[in-house]
């Protein structure tokens, strides 16, 4: 949302940069998917002793749910953001359908 004055007057919604913030998610989400997991960059086993293998092998599993859950509400908030897209434009193409109609009527006088 832009403001020209400031004053919250004019308000506006900037749809192209609402639209790639959304795409800006969905690219953070794929690389979090992608690269899921501690696991990839090497072997637990091959980082230490017994100890610390299962140390990093609880945290690798942990920190994989948690990239999970954070790649899950992460498209929920991109696909909230479409959909104020859409309902914005929605109002726009309404509030033009009724000034246009409003202008007609004032012509037919």
């Amino acid at each position: 949302m832009r403001s020209d004055n400031g004053s919250g007057k004019d308000l506006t919604a900037v749809y192209d940069s609402l639209i790639a913030a959304a795409g800006g998610i969905d690219e953070i989400v794929t690389m979090l998917v992608e690269n899921q997991g501690l696991r990839t960059m090497a072997s637990c086993t091959d980082l230490g002793h017994d100890g610390l293998s299962v140390a990093l092998t609880d945290f690798a599993d942990v920190w994989t749910a948690g990239l999970a859950e954070l790649a899950e509400v992460q498209k929920g908030n991109a696909q909230a953001i479409r959909d104020s897209v859409s309902d914005y434009l929605n109002t726009d193409v309404d509030i033009a359908a009724a000034m246009r109609a409003q202008m007609k009527g004032l012509d037919s006088l």
